[in-house]
This record gives structure tokens, C-alpha cells and sequence, in this order.
């Protein structure tokens, strides 16, 4: 009798993984299609490595738009902000709880509330990743 696929638990989990990498690559494939994009080349290198928050690209880092003002400067509270977040969130996790509505933000997203120069957005980035529980 043959083996079926996915009969031991191994290879449940290999293919539960398969699915959520997946998944996970077409949530950044259509987060990079939402949301402008820069790469290096296209704003000043003096701001390359200045607390950016960096996506890994086929051909390097893109950043995303939302990063900056009118005047391409990166937002004065962006660093602290990235810098508050859960050490172990990746640059996605960065990148989607930036644009996602944040209940302790009255479900305004971080990054609106960054632009706007608010300071209780570090605190909220501080708690991203707290359960909540009760």
C-alpha cells in the first residue's frame, strides 16, 4: 500500500509552512503593489541607514513611500517609532503594523499618526506586541 502525502507529521508541517510562505509572498507582492516604493538610488545616500525602514527587493532594499514628507525627509517620530517596535517584528511585520488600523490609535494607522507628528504612536509601536488578554 502506498504512502499517502502528508501522513506523518513532518510533512503536515512542511506543507502547512509551504502554505503560509505562500501566503506570506503574495501579501508582500500586493503590499508593494499598494504602496510606493523607493530604492537607493532614488533619494539621498545621507539618508540611507538613518532608522529606515528597509524591504528586502529582488534587486535591494525598497522603501517605502509612506516614510517620508512632501520634501523627502524621512517623519521626525518615524525612528523613534521603528525603534519602539518588538525587536523580533521583520521589516514586513514593521511594514504592515505601519499601515494597519491600530485599535490604541482610535483605529487610525501608525503611519498617519506619525505624519501628523503624534507622540502616542511610540507607545503604541512599544505595546505592538503585547497579547492582549481578557
Amino acid at each position: 500500500m502506498a504512502k499517502k502525502l502528508n501522513d506523518t507529521p513532518a510533512e503536515r508541517r512542511a506543507a502547512i509552512e509551504d502554505l503560509i510562505d505562500r501566503d506570506n509572498a503574495r501579501m508582500r507582492q500586493d503590499f508593494v503593489a499598494q504602496f510606493a516604493m523607493r530604492d537607493e538610488m532614488q533619494f539621498p545616500s545621507h539618508l540611507l541607514g538613518s532608522g529606515l525602514l528597509a524591504l528586502p527587493g529582488e534587486n535591494g532594499p525598497l522603501y517605502p513611500e509612506f516614510q517620508f514628507d512632501s520634501q523627502g525627509q524621512p517623519w521626525p517620530l518615524l525612528a523613534a517609532v521603528l525603534a519602539a517596535l518588538p525587536s523580533h517584528f521583520s521589516p514586513w511585520q514593521r511594514a504592515f503594523w505601519l499601515v494597519a488600523p491600530e485599535d490604541a490609535l482610535g483605529g487610525e494607522t501608525p503611519i498617519a499618526r506619525i505624519a501628523r507628528g503624534d507622540p502616542p504612536v511610540v507607545e503604541a509601536a512599544r505595546r505592538a506586541g503585547e497579547l492582549t488578554i481578557g
